[in-house]
């Protein structure tokens, strides 16, 4: 009798992990995003002399070149072809002379200051 009581209790317990999951949700994501990084990661660890020739492929090309991307969050930039036709002779003018002033008197604190700036106008809702 004990023996077929031992047995239905281990097909009981047995039964009720089986209905329980291994792991939670908040774990089945947590695995998923590491073994996305983790993928990511090994993607660009292979795709990395690649990339290392195609630099220096356009180094060779272009000494002057920049084989890496390089943009500054401050200062003047051109303006679109489409922003120049809608200029007035007045603000042609300004825009000259404010990028020729930014360019005279640039600065690290001046550059923090601009950004600082922008942010507060965003933060204010006065700009774009």
């Amino acid at each position: 009798m004990d023996v077929v009581e031992t047995r239905t209790e281990v097909k009981a317990v047995h039964r009720a992990q089986k209905d329980q999951p291994i792991i939670d949700e908040q774990q089945y994501l947590f695995i998923k995003r590491m073994l996305d990084i983790l993928m990511s990661l090994f993607g660009l660890l292979l795709l990395l002399p690649v990339f290392a020739v195609i630099a220096l492929a356009i180094l060779i090309e272009n000494p002057r070149g920049n084989a890496i991307f390089r943009q500054s969050l401050v200062g003047p930039r051109p303006p679109l072809p489409r922003e120049v036709l809608e200029y007035t002779p007045y603000e042609m003018a300004r825009l000259v002379e404010m990028d020729l002033q930014y360019i005279a008197w640039r600065s690290l604190g001046m550059d923090l200051r601009i950004i600082g700036r922008t942010i507060l106008t965003l933060l204010a809702k006065n700009g774009y």
